[in-house]
């Protein structure tokens, strides 16, 4: 007997608490208790409940409607934090980092029964990375290469080594033998092709939304002559227009470190031909306070539409 009333007291306070958990839940759900608020929640199940929304609007709940609302404005912020936090989380989980100095390039490489997906900082893996591609985007690869600098890359594996070799011209070349710089811009190459692919992070990528990604670069440039510092600046711009495709799944930006004139003046010239927009790039200049030697100055820097730099520091590049 007892058990049974039991059980008709806990019925009879979930069907009491039932409509009150829904009008709060109804609640919650605006931004804060307006008058328009107040007139989308007045449609209640209950005499009790529309009653109560009616004296908040006249007046007479006046204590209860401000608390009401500041405990909505509040479950706002909250929802606002959480919304910041994924975004946040989910943007620096995209950004990559290629650092100043990569190693330098061996001829051959041990191969590891290894499958890797991902670039170094320092491009230390750089062959077993391209060693685990499939056949077609090897070649992808190789040829986005060619088109940009004008030579192919291809992976050999022989006796449990591999080795790069460059491709030109029917010709086969072990990247050892084609200079210092070719083994540092590769794995800068390497990380521009893979974070346009899309393939990282793709179960933070909200339904019908673009990856957003970072790739922040140090001295790219690094033991390379004037002309390929300068095309450097072509596969940037390249990558940034293939952003704005109605196919691309990648929006990729760049945060690069530099000391090249050439790659400088050579964005200018793309900026004058229209392969890209002014407001599409902006340098931050860093140099010596006047004031202390221990603090640097910090200037902006701009394009205009004719590709001439404005703000720029007199004696920056010795002119």
């Amino acid at each position: 007997m007892q058990s049974k009333r039991n059980l008709i007291a806990t019925l009879t306070d979930e069907l009491v608490a039932r409509p009150l958990h829904l009008r709060a839940s109804r609640i919650l759900q605006k931004n804060s208790l307006d008058e328009e608020a107040l007139v989308s929640l007045r449609s209640a199940e209950t005499k009790t409940f529309r009653d109560i929304y009616a004296n908040m609007r006249s007046g007479t709940y006046h204590k209860l409607r401000h608390r009401l609302n500041n405990i909505c404005l509040l479950n706002l912020f909250f929802h606002a934090v959480e919304a910041i936090n994924q975004s946040l989380t989910s943007y620096f989980q995209s950004v990559e980092y290629i650092g100043p100095a990569r190693v330098r390039s061996e001829r051959f490489y041990r191969q590891q029964e290894l499958e890797v997906s991902e670039i170094s900082p320092d491009g230390r893996n750089l062959p077993m990375f391209l060693a685990s591609l499939s056949r077609p985007r090897l070649e992808h690869f190789s040829d986005w290469v060619e088109k940009m600098f004008g030579y192919g890359v291809s992976v050999r594996k022989s006796e449990g080594h591999i080795s790069i070799n460059l491709e030109q011209s029917g010709k086969s070349i072990n990247v050892v033998d084609t200079g210092y710089g070719v083994s540092q811009v590769l794995p800068v190459l390497a990380q521009i092709w893979w974070m346009r692919q899309g393939v990282r992070d793709r179960r933070f990528i909200p339904a019908r939304s673009k990856n957003r990604k970072l790739l922040a670069i140090e001295q790219p440039e690094l033991h390379l002559h004037p002309a390929h510092q300068a095309l450097l600046a072509d596969v940037f711009v390249e990558a940034l227009s293939a952003r704005s495709t109605s196919s691309s799944e990648v929006d990729l930006s760049f945060l690069v470190e530099t000391h090249s004139e050439s790659m400088v003046n050579r964005l200018g010239e793309l900026v004058a031909k229209g392969d890209i927009a002014p407001e599409d790039l902006q340098i931050v200049i860093f140099g010596d306070s006047q004031a202390n030697l221990g603090e640097s100055d910090i200037q902006l820097s701009t394009y205009d539409h004719n590709g001439i730099l404005q703000n720029w520091p007199y004696g920056f590049f010795n002119y």
